[in-house]
């Protein structure tokens, strides 16, 4: 369980004194807020990867994952890291049937009531952070209380100092609903993720049942299955989805003003959704099985020298 999640099932004039503390020691021991950026990734990247990464001449996916987040920042960037407005960018770019429907949205956790919630059941996060998804089946048992808690103490947190992840610290902090779409496809939902660079996508990655039994499976952009391991186990080699064209069509529109981003997909009754768009997979501290894939991947992200960039 989760300290935060613990944290709820103290009394209430617990959580009113240990909620606060709870965040200013992850701000002040985990986040060192006084670091300079350079310093902060440098720190994370060796405390994940055991090693100092190379800032000024990165060769690797991971440390130049690392070089965008100091050095290539746009305004475009947090449009798109925000879960909510990334769906006007995406209406722009490949037309509103791209986007996952948005329900409702509000800066208020008090207003996640019954009354807002769809009978058929739906999805309930926020705008800014990372790992706060309710994925509801219904109205009848769920325990909105809990829910509101947690969206509080999401609210409050800023995604930036965990990885300096920049976008993140410019985005409004907002709570979202949508459809679950796990339910409109039967409970087989996958996650289709495309690594994009310079508006073209070299790489996807398959996630199966990220709730429970996790597999990842790598492909190239012509569907040929990887020997590659990144976070979690292989799982089955699987035949293309028939709408792969249509995604990396897409994937190509919504990446093409950018040197890298991941474009992430589901597939709901045969057409592909967008349902967010990534700088910083995992904040680029995740290892690759091989080891050689991090290089092999950062051999498709050439960067200019950093006295070259004028952003």
């Amino acid at each position: 369980m989760k300290w935060r999640d613990r944290l709820l099932t103290l009394p209430v004039l617990g959580r009113w004194f240990l909620v606060p503390v709870y965040l200013a020691v992850r701000y002040l021991v985990v986040y060192r807020p006084w670091l300079s950026d350079e310093r902060a990734v440098s720190r994370v990247y060796k405390r994940r990867l055991g090693m100092v990464p190379d800032l000024q001449t990165p060769r690797r996916f991971n440390e130049k994952i690392q070089w965008l987040k100091l050095h290539d920042r746009t305004a475009l960037k947090v449009r798109c890291s925000d879960k909510i407005k990334v769906r006007g960018y995406i209406a722009e770019r490949v037309g509103p049937e791209y986007a996952v429907p948005l329900i409702y949205e509000t800066c208020d956790p008090g207003e996640i009531t019954y009354d807002v919630l769809p009978v058929e059941g739906c999805v309930v996060k926020t705008s800014h952070d990372q790992g706060t998804v309710f994925m509801l089946n219904g109205r009848e048992h769920e325990n909105l209380r809990v829910i509101r808690e947690l969206l509080r103490i999401a609210l409050k947190r800023n995604l930036y100092h965990q990885s300096r992840e920049w976008p993140y610290d410019r985005v409004d902090r907002k709570i979202l609903i949508e459809p679950n779409l796990c339910q409109e496809s039967s409970g087989t939902m996958k996650d289709y993720k495309f690594f994009c660079f310079n508006g073209d996508p070299r790489v996807i990655q398959v996630d199966h049942n990220r709730f429970s039994e996790h597999t990842r499976n790598i492909y190239s952009a012509s569907w040929n299955p990887l020997k590659v391991a990144y976070g979690y186990a292989c799982g089955a080699v699987e035949q293309a989805p028939p709408c792969l064209d249509e995604m990396l069509y897409v994937a190509r529109e919504l990446s093409r003003p950018f040197r890298f981003v991941r474009v992430d997909f589901y597939v709901v009754n045969g057409k592909p959704l967008v349902g967010e768009m990534t700088f910083f997979p995992t904040g680029g501290v995740k290892p690759f099985s091989p080891d050689s894939f991090d290089r092999e991947l950062g051999d498709m992200l050439p960067l200019p020298a950093v006295n070259e960039y004028e952003g």
